[in-house]
This record gives structure tokens, C-alpha cells and sequence, in this order.
């Protein structure tokens, strides 16, 4: 506007509108050197321009500034294209800068992540009422009586062979039970069980109880079976059974030996132990060898 003495248009103009179209076509030339359009607002600041602040404007000095203020925003492009070497360069800046008049107070540790189910406070007691077959926190009874935290998970398997894994609740019906104790759900228990199912017929399998749903009941056997013999782990031994006497019956017993069972599915019946009803069984445990 000053340096091409676009502002000596204007003089022969008339009207405001004719100012502004003197001004807009003057600078037309020079509309790719903007780095935005030209607007009405624009044209009026260059109209405030008193003729004694033009008559001694310094062009060399007004080309500088202009130079320094393009390479700025090209340097501050640059820097918002590398953001993260950026912030970490200023960061480092201050470092060297203040870094010996503000030393550190703090120290630098390793934090180390606690499980909270492992510090947890065994502040819960449960106890087992066999006469009502609840289980939980508001629950008297001797039986299966023992203190959990609130994370602590328990597996409660009943005679006819349901089960359930399960949190401190206040009264849960459990119906009778065999086996109730705190439940590791990362390794998991095995266990050795023989059974006989409603037609008094006996099997006997060996299970791992791993995968679950918390509060959800679970069967080892079909309904109307009933357990006789449930151990945790790997059990040697042999199952002795009775069969009830019937007219030509040549066999009154049979035996099978625990130590052959290889785990199962839970859904798995297991190794059917006689072909006929059983009237009774028991377990007689492997023995020591000498």
C-alpha cells in the first residue's frame, strides 16, 4: 500500500465505496503475497494511516520485519509437525536453564503394584447350618466354618453333586454338604469322586474344577445321583462294591482301582465301575509301599 504508493489512487475518489474499490484493485496485484483474503477491515486500517506516518515510513525496515515475522511462523509450523520433539526440546531448554537455581526435591522410586485381593482383611466369617443347608455370613453353625475377605472366592460341593463357586453371601442354600473351603481360581482344584447315579449304578472319574461363573450352580453328575466318595487330588486305592442280592447272582463284589482314572470333564459320567446296581461301597486306600 505504501511502498507501490497504492494510497495516491485514492486521491481522485469521491465517494467511500469509490476509496475502498481504489484501494482493493491497487492491492490486487499483490493478493498472492496474502496469507488470507482481503477484507473491509483491512482496507480501513490502511485508511487511518496519517500521510505524515507514510512520508517517513522506513521501507527497508518495514521488509525486515516482515521477514522475521514469515520466518517465525515458518519455524512454528515446523515445530507443530514434530510436536512431541518439540515439547521435550522446551522441556530440556528449561532443564539448562533453571536446573542449578531449582534442584529437584522429589525422588524418583518404583512403584510397586499390590494386588488388593492379597492384602486384603479376612474380616468375613462363614459358617454351614447342616440342619437348614444355608451357607454365609449370617449363618450359625459349627460346620465349615472359617473367615474371607470380600474377594476371597468359596467352593461348596453338596452330596448330590452340585456345586458352586462363590463370594461371602449373606445365606445361600447349599443342601448338604461335603466340601466347603476357600477356592483358588487360578490353579483350580482336583478332585477323585465316585458316585451312584439314580439307577444305583456306580461310576467314578477324576475332575479338574477351573473354568466358572461366580454364584452359578454347577452339576459333577446327572440329578438324582448321589456321591459317596469325594477327595481332593489324585487318589490311589480301589473302590469295593456291593451288589444287592438277586437269584443267580455268582458275584456278589467287585473292585476297581482309583490309581487308573485320568481327568475328565465335569459333563463327563466316568468310568462305569460294574455293569449292575450297587447296594454299597467303600474306598480302601492304596498302601504304603515298603
Amino acid at each position: 500500500f505504501i511502498e507501490n504508493r497504492i494510497y495516491k489512487r485514492i486521491e481522485a475518489a469521491k465517494t467511500a465505496e469509490k476509496v475502498h474499490s481504489e484501494v482493493r484493485e491497487g492491492l490486487h496485484p499483490f493478493a498472492k503475497a496474502f496469507v488470507r483474503e482481503l477484507s473491509e477491515a483491512d482496507i480501513d486500517k490502511l485508511l487511518e494511516l496519517r500521510i505524515r506516518r507514510i512520508s517517513a515510513f522506513d521501507i527497508a525496515k518495514n521488509r525486515a520485519d516482515i521477514d522475521d515475522i514469515v520466518r517465525v511462523i515458518k519455524r512454528c509450523h515446523g515445530q507443530l509437525r514434530q510436536l512431541t520433539k518439540t515439547a521435550v526440546g522446551y522441556l530440556e531448554g528449561l532443564l539448562k536453564k533453571y536446573a542449578k537455581d531449582y534442584p529437584r526435591r522429589t525422588r524418583v522410586e518404583v512403584f510397586v503394584a499390590i494386588d488388593r485381593k492379597k492384602v486384603a482383611r479376612q474380616n468375613l466369617k462363614v459358617s454351614y447350618d447342616r440342619s437348614s443347608g444355608f451357607f454365609g455370613t449370617e449363618v450359625r453353625g459349627d460346620d465349615y466354618s472359617f473367615a474371607v475377605s470380600e474377594y476371597d472366592l468359596i467352593l461348596a460341593i453338596n452330596k448330590q453333586g452340585g456345586f458352586r463357586i462363590m463370594t461371602a453371601q449373606p445365606r445361600v442354600l447349599v443342601g448338604d454338604l461335603l466340601w466347603c473351603e476357600p477356592f483358588d481360581p487360578e490353579a483350580g482344584k482336583i478332585f477323585t469322586m465316585v458316585y451312584r447315579d439314580a439307577k444305583r449304578l456306580a461310576y467314578a472319574k477324576q475332575v479338574h474344577i477351573l473354568k466358572f461363573i461366580r454364584n452359578r450352580e454347577y452339576h459333577l453328575c446327572d440329578e438324582g445321583s448321589s456321591l459317596d466318595f469325594l477327595q481332593q487330588g489324585a487318589v490311589g486305592g480301589r473302590v469295593i462294591v456291593s451288589f444287592a442280592p438277586a437269584a443267580r447272582q455268582r458275584l456278589a463284589q467287585a473292585s476297581f482301582d482309583l490309581g487308573s482314572l485320568t481327568l475328565t470333564s465335569l459333563a463327563a459320567r466316568g468310568t462305569k465301575l460294574a455293569p449292575k446296581p450297587v447296594s454299597k461301597l467303600r474306598v480302601e486306600p492304596a498302601r504304603a509301599k515298603r
